[in-house]
């Protein structure tokens, strides 16, 4: 059993059982986990609070056989719930592996979180840490290299009208797979 008292950023949440639930969470010191948060669904629940997407804060997480359980949770930042900040969140969620530590992504996404409050929140320096760099990128579907979107299902860029021609085919969804960059 290892314990470990990080920062992390929440990315997501889901149900588990009848009071408990699953934190999605990236953390400083391991990278991307879910981790199991006990009676987090309790009216009682001392950690309900801490467990929200977008809250920047400090975890005490305990290892054991390979699962995570979150112990303590104490919140430093709320960031400001809006469709491109729960995006990018799901973005995190989708693209990074699990249990890989990279402080490069971890700055990244903090430098992404902070310029949301001015917002201008940019894909781009998650993009870049995760591999997928802008620099040399050319439309997937035309070769133009004015690149607008990046598609979280084909792992490709696009320029504005085929991104257009993409999204018009598609049904609206609540974290749409093209993203605007």
């Amino acid at each position: 059993m290892t314990e470990y008292l990080t920062e992390t950023i929440v990315l997501d949440t889901e149900e588990s059982g009848e009071y408990d639930r699953k934190v999605y969470c990236y953390t400083k010191e391991l990278g991307k986990i879910a981790a199991k948060a006990r009676s987090a669904r309790k009216i009682t629940s001392k950690l309900a609070g801490h467990l929200e997407p977008l809250i920047i804060g400090h975890m005490r997480i305990i290892e054991k056989n390979g699962y995570f359980q979150i112990v303590d949770a104490l919140t430093l930042q709320k960031i400001h719930r809006s469709l491109r900040a729960l995006t990018l969140m799901h973005v995190i969620k989708e693209l990074t592996p699990d249990s890989q530590k990279d402080v490069w992504l971890w700055n990244a996404i903090i430098a992404s979180l902070n310029t949301l409050a001015q917002n201008r929140l940019s894909y781009k320096p998650i993009l870049e840490s995760l591999g997928f760099g802008t620099s040399f990128a050319e439309c997937a579907a035309c070769a133009k290299n004015a690149i607008q979107f990046f598609s979280k299902k084909e792992l490709v860029f696009l320029c504005k009208p085929c991104g257009k021609n993409v999204a018009a085919n598609y049904p609206h969804e609540l974290f749409p797979d093209l993203i605007e960059i």
